[in-house]
């Protein structure tokens, strides 16, 4: 269930980047608000799932 939802993050962030509806800031805002709720331990994860997503996009757009 972890990895499935640290997959879900990933996507998150390429989507945000491609198609730019959002800011990055506050796509990281919500995951903040949200994760800190319940899992606060699961907050690093998720910041950083996003931003691989959103730095894997930078490199499929630059290929």
């Amino acid at each position: 269930m972890a990895t499935t939802r640290l997959v879900s993050i990933v996507a998150l962030g390429a989507l945000v980047a491609r198609l730019g509806w959002v800011t990055p800031e506050s796509v990281r805002v919500a995951l903040r608000e949200m994760a800190s709720r319940k899992r606060p331990d699961v907050v690093e994860a998720d910041l950083g799932a996003f931003e691989a997503g959103l730095e894997a996009d930078a490199i499929g757009a630059s290929a």
